[in-house]
């Protein structure tokens, strides 16, 4: 099977499987197993997961997608045919799929790790604001912030946290106006809701003419 030299580590190679071959040692290393049951390995004292090792070296990533997937979902197949770059939302997505992420609930917490998904997913799709999500799941501002800013729930350094909406501003009838003329020329909903700083629901109340009559 073909070598080939690790970018930025070049007394290293690496092989389609993610064995690591040393040019100083003219030996194959061994690797360890993390935690989170990932493969790494320790080249000039930095660790690195093998999987990130192999997709950086053969699978080329011209949208700069951050996260690397193991497409059947066994951590241990680092094989470069079982890799692909993706990003941390289908990242999360597959690892549901495959059952890699199951609920748990920890000692002191209200939400399992699938709830506090389950909210970053709605944050993120529907535009709700953090006051409803904190009562429709029974917490506190606080913790539905924890969970948007990766803090204790499920937490994972390749996540990255989700930016918070600002503070909805007072519309105007013109503004709601423009909101149902670019509506009519082809804007979405979900491009105005961002435009306009609103939720998805007020957006559309407004071009349903449910909201901001004259």
């Amino acid at each position: 099977m073909k070598t080939i030299n690790i970018e930025g580590l070049e007394k290293y190679l690496i092989d389609e499987d993610g064995r690591i071959y040393s040019t100083i040692t003219n030996k194959y290393l061994k690797t360890s197993i993390n935690r989170k049951g990932y493969e790494g390995i320790k080249l000039n004292k930095k660790s690195y997961r093998i999987h990130r090792l192999v997709a950086i070296t053969y699978i080329e990533n011209p949208n700069n997608l951050p996260q690397v997937n193991h497409k059947d979902g066994d951590k241990s197949n680092n094989n470069v045919s079982n890799l692909e770059w993706c990003t941390n939302g289908e990242n999360q997505l597959h690892a549901f799929a495959t059952g890699l992420n199951k609920a748990k609930k920890p000692k002191n917490r209200s939400l399992t790790d699938l709830q506090a998904d389950e909210i970053r997913k709605e944050y993120l799709t529907s535009n709700t604001s953090q006051r409803k999500l904190a009562i429709k799941y029974n917490v506190s501002k606080t913790t539905i912030a924890d969970i948007l800013n990766c803090r204790y729930y499920n937490f994972d350094k390749d996540k990255e946290p989700i930016k918070m909406q600002k503070t909805q501003r007072k519309l105007t009838l013109q503004d709601a106006e423009d909101i149902r003329q670019r509506h009519k020329e082809g804007y979405s909903i979900s491009s105005l809701s961002k435009k306009y700083n609103m939720t998805w629901k007020s957006v559309k109340k407004i071009i349903d003419y449910k909201t901001y009559n004259k």
